[in-house]
């Protein structure tokens, strides 16, 4: 399998750009498409919304969090005490029914605003404790589960 070249295509109004690389085999010339390393490869599964564990269980600031459960979808909002933390995240690995989405523990958390829906607009410093952390997405809302948040973030005067 040799590549012969790499396309990027834009399809529609905020679409996200498809790639693909063309190989040539003795059959032919074909089409496969390059899947970013933050997307997961298998299709996201239907159904409910379930949140079965944030690993690690606590952590600081700027960490790398990895929340497993079911019925995730390309396009998922994490909620920190019901404050949105993390908006858009892809589904990062699926193996024998558990999904994952990982994600980096921002400084700051927003309003859960709902298109079409009128929202007071404000950022709230992530500080240390314990929240509730839950995951929204077109299954729903799920559960919530415990999590501490280690350490607060940097402030100009720290750096």
């Amino acid at each position: 399998m040799v590549p012969l070249l790499s396309i990027s295509m834009f399809f529609g109004f905020h679409a996200q750009p498809v790639q693909s690389v063309a190989t040539s085999t003795d059959s032919g010339v074909h089409s496969h498409p390059i899947i970013p390393p933050n997307q997961a490869t298998s299709t996201p599964a239907t159904g409910p919304l379930e949140l079965d564990s944030a690993t690690p269980g606590s952590a600081a600031v700027g960490d790398t969090v990895t929340l497993r459960g079911s019925g995730f979808t390309a396009s998922n909002t994490v909620l920190l005490g019901g404050n949105v933390i993390a908006k858009d995240e892809h589904l990062s690995s699926f193996s024998n029914g558990h999904q994952e989405i990982t994600f980096v523990l921002p400084s700051s958390a927003g309003p859960d605003c709902k298109a079409g829906e009128m929202c007071s607009m404000y950022m709230l410093m992530v500080s240390p404790g314990t929240y509730r952390i839950s995951v929204e997405n077109e299954n729903g809302k799920s559960n919530s589960i415990s999590f501490v948040v280690t350490g607060a973030p940097l402030t100009p005067e720290a750096q």
